[in-house]
Protein backbone atom coordinates (compact mmCIF):
# COMPACT_ATOMS: atom_id res chain seq x y z
CA UNK A 1 0.00 0.00 0.00
CA UNK A 2 1.37 3.38 -0.78
CA UNK A 3 1.75 6.90 1.16
CA UNK A 4 -1.99 8.78 0.72
CA UNK A 5 -2.04 12.27 0.09
CA UNK A 6 -4.72 14.60 0.61
CA UNK A 7 -3.90 18.15 -0.55
CA UNK A 8 -4.96 21.72 1.22
CA UNK A 9 -4.42 24.85 -0.57
CA UNK A 10 -6.00 28.35 -0.07
CA UNK A 11 -7.88 28.61 -3.32
CA UNK A 12 -9.62 24.47 -2.63
CA UNK A 13 -12.90 23.94 -1.76
CA UNK A 14 -13.99 21.89 0.84
CA UNK A 15 -17.71 21.21 -1.45
CA UNK A 16 -15.95 20.79 -4.83
CA UNK A 17 -12.79 19.33 -4.48
CA UNK A 18 -12.04 15.78 -3.49
CA UNK A 19 -8.42 16.34 -1.85
CA UNK A 20 -6.79 15.48 -5.16
CA UNK A 21 -3.47 17.80 -6.11
CA UNK A 22 -5.64 19.16 -8.96
CA UNK A 23 -8.95 20.01 -6.72
CA UNK A 24 -7.59 20.14 -3.32
CA UNK A 25 -10.39 20.93 -0.11
CA UNK A 26 -9.46 24.72 1.24
CA UNK A 27 -9.29 23.89 4.80
CA UNK A 28 -6.87 21.46 7.17
CA UNK A 29 -10.60 20.47 8.82
CA UNK A 30 -12.34 18.96 6.20
CA UNK A 31 -9.01 17.10 5.17
CA UNK A 32 -8.76 15.92 8.91
CA UNK A 33 -12.07 14.49 8.56
CA UNK A 34 -11.36 12.57 5.14
CA UNK A 35 -7.99 10.80 6.63
CA UNK A 36 -9.22 7.61 8.20
CA UNK A 37 -6.07 7.08 9.96
CA UNK A 38 -5.69 3.50 9.71
CA UNK A 39 -3.36 3.22 6.60
CA UNK A 40 -0.04 0.88 7.10
CA UNK A 41 2.04 3.78 4.86
CA UNK A 42 0.55 6.68 6.33
CA UNK A 43 -1.72 9.24 5.52
CA UNK A 44 -0.23 12.98 4.47
CA UNK A 45 -2.13 16.28 4.60
CA UNK A 46 -0.28 18.57 1.99
CA UNK A 47 -0.73 22.47 2.35
CA UNK A 48 -0.09 23.55 -0.87
CA UNK A 49 0.34 27.38 -0.02
CA UNK A 50 2.20 29.16 2.72
CA UNK A 51 -1.22 30.15 4.57
CA UNK A 52 -2.07 31.43 6.64
CA UNK A 53 -4.97 28.78 7.00
CA UNK A 54 -7.86 29.56 9.35
CA UNK A 55 -9.31 27.02 10.80
CA UNK A 56 -11.17 26.39 14.28
CA UNK A 57 -10.87 23.05 16.48
CA UNK A 58 -8.44 20.53 14.99
CA UNK A 59 -8.69 17.13 16.10
CA UNK A 60 -6.17 13.97 14.81
CA UNK A 61 -7.52 11.78 18.17
CA UNK A 62 -8.17 8.81 17.29
CA UNK A 63 -5.91 8.81 13.99
CA UNK A 64 -2.41 7.17 13.39
CA UNK A 65 -0.09 7.62 11.36
CA UNK A 66 -1.32 10.85 9.58
CA UNK A 67 1.34 13.66 9.10
CA UNK A 68 0.11 17.48 8.19
CA UNK A 69 3.06 18.91 6.14
CA UNK A 70 3.31 22.35 5.03
CA UNK A 71 5.40 24.03 2.61
CA UNK A 72 8.52 26.30 3.39
CA UNK A 73 12.16 26.66 2.68
CA UNK A 74 15.26 27.63 5.03
CA UNK A 75 17.15 31.23 3.58
CA UNK A 76 19.80 30.99 6.33
CA UNK A 77 17.96 30.84 9.51
CA UNK A 78 14.61 32.72 8.12
CA UNK A 79 12.03 30.01 7.01
CA UNK A 80 10.41 31.61 3.93
CA UNK A 81 7.00 31.42 2.45
CA UNK A 82 6.31 29.02 5.04
CA UNK A 83 2.75 27.83 6.12
CA UNK A 84 1.02 29.17 8.77
CA UNK A 85 -2.53 27.90 10.63
CA UNK A 86 -4.33 30.97 11.97
CA UNK A 87 -6.42 29.56 15.31
CA UNK A 88 -8.62 31.75 14.69
CA UNK A 89 -9.43 32.65 18.39
CA UNK A 90 -9.33 29.40 19.78
CA UNK A 91 -6.85 29.07 22.65
CA UNK A 92 -6.59 24.99 21.97
CA UNK A 93 -7.17 24.79 18.48
CA UNK A 94 -5.42 20.92 17.87
CA UNK A 95 -5.41 18.29 19.60
CA UNK A 96 -3.05 15.05 19.03
CA UNK A 97 -3.83 11.79 20.78
CA UNK A 98 -0.50 9.99 21.41
CA UNK A 99 -2.16 7.43 23.17
CA UNK A 100 -4.18 5.22 20.28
Amino acid sequence: MAIVYKYVALTGDDTTGDGSLLTPYRTIGKAITIVTGGTSDGEVIQCLDAGPYTEGNLSLAGKTNVTLAGVGYLTGDNLQNSTSINAAGFTNFLRVDTNT
